[in-house]
């Protein structure tokens, strides 16, 4: 999402991506990944939960997952991947796209 940051941008999005570590484990993930975009903290993993993304290998982790949600709060679109299979930027741009014509 970094390096295409831009041209999400560019569609009249925003990246947002939550941490399921505290405040420190977010910062330093931060810090380490030179994102962009804000990471959001998320311990209490409520968020996590209420999208269905939260423990679903077992792992305890969140499962790496993109959701589109509209300014009505209406969810859009939905992957969910994997630790090694994440949303392809182009289907993420396409997606865009569609909503905003």
């Amino acid at each position: 999402m970094t390096k295409n940051y831009s041209a999400i941008m560019g569609q009249n999005a925003e990246v947002v991506a939550i941490s399921i570590d505290d405040l420190s484990g977010a910062q330093a993930m931060a810090s380490n990944s030179g994102v962009d975009f804000p990471i959001l903290y998320n311990p209490d993993k409520d968020v996590v939960q209420a999208y269905g993304v939260f423990n679903l290998t077992g792992d305890r982790l969140a499962t790496p997952s993109t959701f589109i949600v509209d300014a009505s709060g209406v969810i859009r679109y939905k992957f969910v991947g994997s630790t090694t299979h994440r949303t392809p930027i182009e289907e993420l741009l396409r997606q865009l796209a569609a909503l905003s014509g």
